[in-house]
């Protein structure tokens, strides 16, 4: 049996199982671990045609305006950016993924 949680909105108690909510959590993580995936699976393709083409001078940029979006959400924002970035730059390279810290480039 799970617990309940009384929750106080708009003055009325509200009851809800702490399934539920684990529930809902596992279904955004299951979505966000698929967007994950696809988005690896897009920054692969775009390495490989830059690699075809010769053209990788984008890439430090690319990877800081990413590092920037995610810092939306605060300083593990930063972090969370740069961990995508490095899932993706793993499966690209046989370099190590280039370590940018995220204060380079912003105030």
């Amino acid at each position: 049996m799970n617990p309940l949680a009384s929750l106080e909105s708009n003055n009325r108690s509200i009851t809800i199982e702490f399934g539920e909510l684990h529930h809902e959590i596992d279904n955004i993580d299951a979505e966000i671990l698929a967007a994950i995936v696809r988005r690896t699976e897009l920054a692969r393709r775009v390495a490989a045609a830059e690699r075809v083409c010769g053209s990788t001078g984008t890439r430090y940029k690319r990877d800081l305006a990413v590092i920037h979006r995610f810092g939306a959400l605060g300083k593990q924002g930063h972090l969370l950016g740069g961990l995508l970035i490095r899932l993706a730059h793993s499966t690209t390279t046989a370099e190590p993924a280039p370590q940018i810290r995220p204060e380079e480039g912003f105030s």
